[in-house]
This record gives structure tokens, C-alpha cells and sequence, in this order.
């Protein structure tokens, strides 16, 4: 699932979508829809990067706490 619902971008590249243009998927809907998910993985830094800007610092705090990304679980030993 994307991180995107929509953007706009001059090529395929994801280094050419327009930050100003970036609308993010309603995970918060998602997460409540589908309570058994506890960690997010990502396919590329964008992704990552749009998930850290506009989607995690806006997610409620109890959902906040449930879930992981794999970043985080990267660094666990």
C-alpha cells in the first residue's frame, strides 16, 4: 500500500514529486480498520521520508505506540 494517495511528479522518479504536492494515505483509518498490524516496512527512502513527515508525527498516540517501522526494528539487536 502506498504511502501516497496522491502527488505530483514531472517523471516516474520519486526524487521528482513535488513535496508540496504530497497527500498521504488515511492511516489512521487503515490501523483502526486492521488492528493486528504492528509494523510498517517500507520500499525506499521516499516512502520512509513521507511516513516521517506527514504521516507518524500525526498519528494518534495510541497508535503511535503499537506501531514499528522497520527502521526502528533495524536497529535492534
Amino acid at each position: 500500500w502506498d504511502v501516497l494517495r496522491t502527488c505530483t511528479r514531472s517523471s516516474s522518479l520519486d526524487s521528482d514529486i513535488l513535496d508540496a504536492s504530497i497527500v498521504p494515505q488515511d492511516f489512521e483509518d487503515f490501523l483502526r480498520a486492521h488492528p493486528c498490524i504492528s509494523v510498517i516496512f517500507f520500499n525506499g527512502a521516499k516512502a520512509e521520508g513521507v511516513w516521517r513527515r506527514h504521516v507518524g508525527p500525526g498519528l494518534p498516540d495510541d497508535l503511535a505506540a503499537v506501531v514499528k517501522t522497520q527502521v526502528e526494528d533495524r536497529h535492534v539487536a
